[in-house]
């Protein structure tokens, strides 16, 4: 059994008594709070890493087609169609 003075006014002091099956649960209890913490950084961390590689991956895709608009003159619909239509054109490669 662990036993703590605490001061309070006016009767002096109380003691506070932990016994062991209580100090175990606050053990067990403070375990399950670090791991819990753990998970949600890890968590935290993995959206960010996926937030930052979907920004980069928009900016890139945006930046080919001002690229292919403002150069070639390809609007994003044109390219939209050639891209529907990119699986059927494969297709034919093949079979000749």
């Amino acid at each position: 059994m662990w036993e703590f003075p605490i001061r309070k006014r006016g009767n002096g002091g109380v003691l506070l008594r932990i016994t062991n099956y209580e100090l175990r649960i606050m053990t067990i209890e403070l375990i399950i709070l670090l791991a819990s913490l753990l998970v949600a950084w890890l968590v935290f961390t993995w959206a960010v890493q996926v937030l930052k590689a979907s920004i980069s991956t928009a900016v890139a895709i945006a930046a080919i087609v001002l690229i292919l608009q403002l150069v070639f003159g390809i609007g994003p619909q044109e390219l939209l169609d050639h891209l529907i239509q990119l699986p059927q054109t494969l297709w034919n490669l093949k079979g000749e």
